[in-house]
């Protein structure tokens, strides 16, 4: 399949990198994120909390269609650093937080850690190519989540019969399905709620209960990620081991053999 590399020819011109910098790093969410910020807004008959909370509802369903580029979309003409951190913010849209001040998901100097801890290949003349693009995106998906060693547990080695891309892929489906799954789940709980006409204060009881709910579903599932990643650590350390100790008994039997000879 060939690559769309349309928008590529402008990622060159400084114009775009500042396009995409406002479009995803410094516009508000959508309408409900004012009521939120406490701009106040106009309502009538219904309580504000309850027309927050549908507003809220909206951004909710417009989750699923933040979804980072495929792979076969990737530019592929090599990007350097500043529009690899550009590029990097518009694939990870899904996680634009405005109450951040860090101006990109991913710094250079990130970046250059990553490549230092071999977590990244380095860049071949200072141009990054899909296999660097689909790398970072999934590490800025989840580095809030996970830790560097377990990182380097989940994205290091990645050749031969699991390449890059194969993983990537899989990334994507495996979000988008999440995505898809926790859209149509809390939308129809919170529909729910407020089609039973509750007060405030049942709102604000049963979407508490609802976030601490999710809280610790994520805790939970990140937890027995982490103790997954750790199996596979261990399991290529003893797969390591075996290997030096085979290549060990086989250098000693060379050296019997040999020191037979010479008796001989």
């Amino acid at each position: 399949m060939e690559r769309n590399n349309g928008m590529l020819h402008m990622s060159y011109d400084k114009r775009y990198n500042e396009s995409i910098r406002n479009n995803y790093i410094r516009i508000p969410f959508e309408s409900w994120h004012d009521g939120i910020t406490g701009i106040e807004p106009s309502y009538s008959g219904e309580s504000i909390m309850e027309n927050r909370t549908q507003e809220w509802q909206e951004w909710l369903k417009g989750l699923t269609g933040k979804t980072p580029t495929e792979w076969d979309q990737l530019p592929d003409i090599g990007l350097y650093m500043d529009q690899v951190m550009t590029y990097i913010d518009r694939q990870l849209k899904l996680f634009l937080r405005t109450d951040s001040a860090q101006e990109h998901f991913l710094t250079a100097a990130m970046i250059n850690n990553y490549i230092k801890d071999g977590l990244l290949p380095r860049a071949e003349k200072k141009k990054y190519a899909p296999d660097h693009l689909a790398l970072l995106t999934m590490i800025g998906a989840l580095k809030q989540v996970l830790s560097m060693q377990d990182l380097q547990s989940l994205l290091g080695n990645l050749s031969g019969a699991d390449p890059v891309h194969l993983l990537y892929d899989r990334f994507l489906d495996g979000q988008n399905r999440e995505v898809e799954q926790i859209v149509e789940k809390v939308d129809g709980q919170v529909t729910a709620l407020l089609s039973e006409e509750p007060s405030e204060a049942v709102i604000e009881q049963q979407l508490r209960d609802l976030s601490l709910q999710l809280a610790i579903e994520a805790r939970i599932r990140i937890l027995v990620s982490e103790q997954l990643l750790n199996l596979l650590s261990l399991m290529r350390q003893d797969t390591e081991r075996e290997k030096a100790e085979t290549q060990a008994k086989s250098r000693s039997k060379g050296k019997s053999r040999k020191g037979s000879g010479e008796a001989e």
